[in-house]
Formats: C-alpha cells, structure tokens, sequence
C-alpha cells in the first residue's frame, strides 16, 4: 500500500508479513481476517466492493479457489486491528 512519502525523495509502501492474514476454508465459505488498513485498501481499490452480489475471484498461494460474494464483514470486538470478512462461494444456478 502507498503511503505518505517519508521526505519527498523517497516513495513509501507499507506491507503485511504473512502471518498477519488468517484464513480458514470449508466446503462453500472462506474466511479471512487481515488488518484494517489492508481492508481499507481492497475496498478503496475496488478490489473488494459494498454490493454483496459483486463476485470476487479468491486465490490462495497463486491457487484460484472459486468466486465468491461477500457474506459478512465484522469489525474487531476488542482493540485489535484484525477484520474478518466471510465469504461464500458463488453458487451457479
């Protein structure tokens, strides 16, 4: 993610360590939880947006796992930074 410049010869970018994104698969759902700033960011970017018809092609380690819609975002019930956004697989009728 871009950030404030840290002087103005320099570009900054801010990136997550691994394990800092849990996710957890069953049969049709997926859920991640990854911190607010990178949900921010999939969001401002469109990668992921608020209509909860819009598909979303997940991939874990390069692997495609399918298109899903999100089902549920919640925000961290304590002073974490961690968001959990559930998704469900897109089901083909």
């Amino acid at each position: 993610m871009l950030l404030q410049p840290y002087n103005n010869n320099t570009i900054s970018y801010l990136q997550y360590p691994k394990h800092r994104i849990i996710y957890d698969i069953d049969e049709d759902t997926v859920v991640v939880k990854l911190p607010s700033m990178l949900s921010l960011e999939l969001f401002r970017t469109g990668i992921l947006t608020q209509d909860k018809s819009d598909q979303v092609k997940l991939s874990i380690s390069g692997k495609s796992i399918g298109k899903y819609v999100i089902d549920d975002f919640r925000y961290p019930k304590d002073h974490s930074d961690i968001i959990t956004i559930k998704f469900k697989k897109k089901k083909i009728l």
